[in-house]
Formats: structure tokens, sequence, C-alpha cells
């Protein structure tokens, strides 16, 4: 009774200086209203993540054997999206704080996407093409923030294991890249390339079309809203505390820049085959998804700077052994890293933001970490990293190696801080 006392107090000081909705505890469900806010989630991450993985690894060969592009041009246009989406991100998300309903955002995104993607098949040249790809990253990738926000606010609500529902995002971008891969495989001997490609653009759309119907069957629930005069984002970054975490965790997200771009590539040139280096990467998702599985109701055990540590300290390892080698062997073991670089960095950041972000400026503070993590570090490090590269071929991944230890400076910073709720 005390506790909840306070729990209202707090609620009530911090309406009053923000002018905000407090947020309510959560009410409780039953067992099969919890099953089917599960089930209805755990579709809409498979099909927004089956979406992500043929866009990240086959978009590109659309672009190049379809539309004619060279490797420039490509590059031009996949890197549209990436800076649009940094700064429709934030501004999406604090329309979910707003209007406290993720659901709608959520559909409507869907929906936009999947007409930014049929505009890509009528576009032809490389000014519309890249036109389409700014369009496409400003209602896409907006939607992978918010969809973490509502999955970790609905398994407080429905008390479900929220890396549980995550996983089905992984799996589904393991199984999608391996089934896509398949039907280029199948449709190698075609003579006209065109018809090859097409395969890309047909399971794009039929994801995004898949996400775009599992929208509607998404849980409603009541969200706290924010109804200050400041908008949420500039709010959040007037807190010093949680641009440090912004920082620490963008560098360390970014220091995996050069592993996506440029490690296939690296080990293909050092005499590496297409299907080892295939099941390098399918073993880092691997690695993802058995972490989600096992840590299930651990999140709470730790600290969030105490994930991100871990993840901190795993991308640098993780760097620093395949910048010293291409060995397949001490690759395979090396790679289940991916669990911690990426994986732990996630769920620190995830309880990060639930714990000490008020819950009506969850939603913004989702985007702004997309922004900086996946928007602005990612892209500098992928330029840094292709000019390095350029010069010091494997050597990048040591330089990859330094972003990720700067990350875990600014994080260790960020954990002798007081730990208090921001704003």
């Amino acid at each position: 009774m005390q506790r909840t006392e306070s729990y209202l107090l707090a609620c009530s000081i911090l309406a009053r200086r923000h002018r905000v909705q407090p947020a309510m505890p959560a009410t409780p469900h039953s067992a099969a209203a919890a099953r089917l806010a599960f089930t209805q989630l755990a579709v809409f991450y498979a099909a927004t993540f089956a979406s992500l993985g043929v866009f990240m690894q086959f978009f590109p060969v659309w672009l190049h054997r379809a539309r004619g592009l060279d490797e420039a041009a490509v590059t031009l246009v996949v890197s549209a999206q990436i800076w649009a989406r940094t700064i429709a991100g934030p501004l999406f998300s604090q329309w979910v704080d707003r209007t406290g309903n993720s659901r709608r955002v959520l559909c409507i995104l869907a929906t936009l996407s999947v007409i930014a993607m049929l505009a890509f098949g009528a576009a032809k040249s490389l000014v519309a093409l890249f036109l389409c790809s700014v369009l496409f990253g400003c209602v896409y990738s907006p939607q992978f923030a918010i969809l973490d926000g509502f999955a970790l606010h609905s398994a407080h609500q429905f008390a479900f294991s929220f890396t549980r529902c995550r996983v089905w995002g992984s799996l589904s971008f393991l199984g999608v890249i391996a089934l896509v891969g398949h039907l280029l495989d199948g449709a190698a001997g075609e003579v006209n390339p065109t018809s090859n490609a097409n395969v890309i653009f047909v399971m794009l759309v039929a994801c995004l079309c898949l996400a775009f119907f599992a929208g509607f069957s998404l849980p409603s629930l009541t969200q706290p809203v924010a109804r200050g005069d400041r908008a949420p984002v500039w709010v959040l970054l007037r807190q010093s505390q949680f641009v440090l975490f912004l920082l620490a965790v963008g560098l360390i997200g970014g220091s995996h820049a050069a592993y996506y771009s440029l490690s296939t590539l690296y080990w293909l040139k050092n005499g590496m085959g297409e299907h080892t280096a295939s099941f390098l990467w399918g073993e880092g998702l691997l690695a993802e998804i058995l972490l989600f599985l096992c840590v299930r109701g651990m999140t709470s055990s730790f600290r969030p700077t105490t994930w991100i540590l871990i993840g901190a300290v795993g991308a640098v390892l993780r760097w620093f052994v395949i910048g010293c080698t291409t060995e397949p062997w001490v690759l395979f073991g090396i790679n289940w890293l991916h669990g911690a670089s990426f994986g732990c960095t996630f769920l620190g950041s995830m309880q990060f933001i639930r714990l000490r972000v008020p819950p009506e400026f969850q939603a913004t503070a989702q985007g702004l970490l997309g922004a900086v993590s996946s928007g602005i570090c990612s892209a500098l490090c992928t330029q840094i990293a292709g000019k390095a590269y350029m010069s010091i071929g494997g050597g990048t991944f040591f330089l990859m190696c330094g972003v990720a230890f700067a990350g875990l400076v600014l994080t260790l910073v960020l954990r002798q801080r007081r730990r208090v709720q921001l704003v």
C-alpha cells in the first residue's frame, strides 16, 4: 500500500510539472487475452522482419539487375532511406506519445510502406528511385522502434515475455533470407536477369502486405499521453543522461557497420566460400535467437547498463578477432558474440527506456534511439568503414573495435550516474 501511494504521488508531481496524464498501473488480463496479444504481436514482428530481411540482403540486387544501377547509384538510393528514417523516426514516435495509439500509427505506416514499395516498381530513373527511397525510409523504418515500444508496453500489461515475442522477428528474418536465396538459386538459369530479380520485388511486396493485414489485428491498449506544451523530442534531448545513453548505444550499434557492409566481401576476397560466409551470418542470427529464448524473465535481474556493458565488451572482442584472422573455425567461434554485441545491447536499451523514461515519453525515446543507433551512427560508421577499407582492408575492424570501446567508456560513465527516472 505504501509503495502504491508513493507511485501515485510521484505520478501526480510529474503530471503537475509537465501537464501529462500519469500512467496507471497495468490492469490484470486473462491468460487467453495474454496469449492472443502475444500471437498478434508475434505475427506482426514476423511480417515486418521478413520484409526487412529481403530488403537488407536482396534489394540492392534488385536495383542492380532490374533497374540497371551501378554500385555507386545503388549505394546512393539505399542511403537515402537511412537518412530519411533518421529524421522521420522520432517524429512518428512522438506522434505515438501525443496520441497514445501505437496501433493506429503502425497501421498507417504499414499501409504507406506498401504504397512506397509499389512506387519503386513504377520508378525507372535514378531520381525517381531516390525519391521512392526517401518515402520508403520515412514510413517503413520508423515502424521498428514503435513496434518495440508497443510490444514492451504490451508485455508489461499482459504479463508475457517480451523477448519470446521479439524472437519471432529474428526467426522470420533468418527464414526469409534462406527462402529468397533458394528461389534466386532456382532462377539462376534464367536468361533474363530482370526475371530473376523480380522474385525479390514480389517477395518484398508480399511481406509488406502481410504486415499491412497483421497490423489491423494488433491489440488495442490504453497508453499514457504526453500533453505538455513542449515536444517530447526536445524534452528528452535536454536530459544529459538520456543523450549519454543515446551516444553509448549508438556507438556500440554503429560499430557493426563494417560487419554488415564489408564482412562478406572481406571474407570472399581472402578465399572463403560463399556458403561458409552465409553460414557465419546465419550463426550470428542464431545466437541472437537463442539469447532471446533463454533470457526470458532474466532481463530485470541486471541493471540496464550491465546488459549494455556486456554488449560493448562483446563488440570489442568480436571486431578485434575478426580483424586478426579470416580462419573459418576461429570466426565460427567468435561470431556467437553477436548475441552479446547486438542482443545484450538491445535488451539493455529496452530496459533503460522502460525503467528510466516516463511512459508518456517512451515511444519518442525509442524513435530517438533508432535515429541515433540505426541512423546517424550506422550511416557515419558505414561511410568511415568504406573509406578505411580501401586503405587498410581488414584493419577496418580494428577501427570498429575502437568505436565499440568508446561506447563501452560512455556506458561506464552512464553507469556512475545516479539512477533516477528522467524528465
